[in-house]
């Protein structure tokens, strides 16, 4: 009765970067950038709750970016070797995320900037195997070009303003043990 929602013809890599993946992608560096201004120009008091929140975004980025290889090996119905490498890879971002929210602050920005470059070397490799749009690409170089500087000039501003840098884990920061040692 009604038309298929979703086509199964290979997109056209010619095709142009349609509008709402250039302005969803685009927009979605503006928390980082937020985030980054907050902490250059917040006073020390916001400095552990933005920082939390900057390795917060970073992580649900990454792990968003990994789960678009969970994706593409839904499409790689006849290849069964690159569909296992595709899911196994998927799952690898969101673990690496995973570990950077509760590494000690500075090292959990490091995590993420390396996992955004790594993740980004296998985009390489696998959109031109997968013959996704010439603007994929296009679009991935900037978002990691655009998120990584954000993430490396807030390690900057914990490397020139040492002493009030936290050096718990972020989620300790904002979340102390009660004072009389129970958990529950």
């Amino acid at each position: 009765m009604s038309a298929p929602f979703v086509s199964h013809a290979p997109y056209p890599s010619a095709a142009p970067m349609p509008a709402a993946v250039r302005w969803l992608g685009f927009g979605g560096l503006f928390p980082f950038f937020a985030m980054l201004m907050g902490l250059a120009l917040l006073g020390d008091q916001f400095r552990g709750i933005l920082l939390f929140a900057l390795v917060g975004y970073g992580a649900v980025v990454l792990t968003f970016a990994g789960a678009l290889h969970w994706a593409f090996a839904l499409t790689a119905t006849d290849q069964p070797q690159a569909r296992t490498r595709l899911l196994v890879w998927s799952v690898v971002p969101a673990l690496c995320a995973w570990v950077a929210l509760v590494l000690p602050a500075g090292f959990d920005l490091i995590l993420l900037v390396v996992m955004f470059w790594v993740h980004f070397i296998v985009d390489l490799i696998w959109a031109r195997r997968l013959g996704l749009p010439a603007w994929y690409l296009t679009l991935r170089t900037a978002l990691t070009i655009g998120a990584t500087l954000a993430l490396t000039l807030a390690i900057a501003l914990m490397l020139l303003n040492p002493g009030s840098a936290p050096d718990l884990v972020p989620a300790q920061t904002t979340c102390p043990a009660p004072a009389n040692g129970t958990i529950i």
